[in-house]
């Protein structure tokens, strides 16, 4: 893909029974200057955020600190008298009341009745039309409000549906996000921070880029519809990832930046839960291993084995997948049949029917410029891949599995009996 110039570049690394089987870097982190992929780059991994906030919720559930029938409300009122869009226009919406209380698990499994925004035009989705027009989706992207006062924005537009009725992707995880700072009494960025990356030693996953690593940073990319080719969109995706220019900042980033950043950068304010992150595959392969060792990793406990089991089986109820409770058009590609949602995770129930090449139980995640990574129990096997590539159709995750899944030569052999030649 690399070669035929479909991707930019990518960074692919299996790891086996805590061992690293292959770490390869391919192609240019940015095209026209010809920059090399690196083992330590740094990429924008979107939605890949969403597991480490579900993830840092539920460490204070296993503190006892909520329940997952709480009504969010509780913690959060402006999502008291919830209502569903019926019909009309975006100036003549007609609504009906919530006939339930969203609660903290219908965020975590993406059945709590929000939307995601995809369809800012509403030619199927009127609800991201309205946050389009509440400027949503443009304060996320731009970091231009704080998550408080966004995230109350948000409760103020109907639902999509029913709560607790459908299964829909969506902007559940900045709610999730928004909750860990309520109930925690800490900023997301701290809390995460102190309880995940620190311990975790995952020294380069922030919602920011330091100015001194900049060099870094891989560009993004999309396809060029009408030339052909790749269109580099970098300038649009870089700027919300300035240093943060705010009290209590890390202080060699403070020395690094002045305290108002260089010219042009946004204030940093927004920590988006659902999709803020930036990361390298060597950090995400620690927070994956941490997942695949049960909450453990060097010998660091982050999170109780039976909590993180909990969050990785399907809670979509009766064992039904994700295309059971999928009643509105979607643009996410992963929900094929076969496939169920745990507490923050995908969770593959039946490979056959997704037509996918894994165990069931492995489960996954992946963001918007392609990045995906995937945990498979049964095997002992973690797959983080980066690239950044957004608005494409290209099937990276059934590829990736296939050309994984087929280098496997034994079923309990040591590390080395992934067959690297494969990739």
């Amino acid at each position: 893909m690399v070669e035929d110039g479909q991707i930019p570049g990518s960074l692919t690394v299996v790891s086996r029974r805590n061992e690293v089987a292959y770490y390869e870097a391919n192609g240019f982190s940015d095209v026209d200057t010809k920059t090399t992929i690196k083992k330590d780059s740094l990429w924008r991994i979107y939605s890949m955020t969403k597991p480490i906030t579900s993830l840092a919720l539920m460490l204070l559930f296993e503190e006892g600190k909520f329940q997952l029938s709480d009504p969010v409300e509780k913690y959060i009122p402006a999502f008291r008298k919830m209502t569903v869009y019926s019909s009309g226009g975006p100036h003549n919406v007609k609504t009906v009341p919530a006939k339930r209380k969203i609660n903290i698990k219908m965020l975590l499994t993406h059945t709590a009745g929000l939307s995601h925004g995809f369809d800012e035009s509403g030619t199927v989705n009127m609800v991201d039309r309205l946050y389009k027009d509440e400027g949503l989706i443009r304060a996320k992207m731009e970091h231009s409000m704080p998550l408080e006062a966004w995230v109350n924005k948000l409760a103020s537009v109907p639902l999509l549906y029913q709560p607790g009725s459908e299964w829909y992707y969506s902007l559940a995880t900045d709610v999730c996000g928004r909750l860990v700072e309520v109930i925690s009494g800490t900023p997301l960025d701290q809390f995460l921070q102190h309880r995940v990356f620190g311990p975790l030693r995952m020294a380069d996953t922030k919602f920011y880029v330091p100015a001194a690593q900049r060099h870094r940073f891989v560009s993004n990319y999309m396809p060029n519809r009408k030339k052909g080719g790749l269109y580099n969109i970098n300038r649009t995706t870089t700027l919300p990832y300035s240093p943060p220019p705010y009290a209590g900042e890390n202080q060699e980033d403070k020395k690094q930046e002045g305290r108002g950043g260089d010219t042009g950068q946004l204030p940093y304010r927004f920590c988006a839960g659902a999709s803020g992150l930036v990361s390298t595959a060597h950090d995400y392969l620690r927070f994956a291993q941490m997942l695949l060792n049960k909450g453990e990793l060097d010998g660091v406990r982050i999170i109780g084995r039976k909590t993180l089991e909990f969050m990785v089986v399907n809670h979509l109820g009766g064992n039904r997948d994700i295309q059971d409770l999928l009643k509105h058009p979607t643009l996410t590609p992963e929900m094929a049949k076969g496939i169920g949602f745990g507490l923050g995770f995908a969770v593959i129930l039946d490979g056959p029917a997704c037509k996918q090449l894994a165990s069931p139980g492995t489960f996954f995640w992946g963001g918007a410029a392609s990045t995906l990574f995937f945990v498979d129990p049964h095997e002992e096997l973690v797959v983080v891949f980066m690239t950044q590539l957004m608005f494409t159709l290209i099937p990276f995750r059934p590829t990736l599995h296939s050309l994984v899944y087929s280098s496997l030569v034994d079923f309990n052999g040591p590390a080395n009996s992934f067959r690297t030649a494969k990739l």
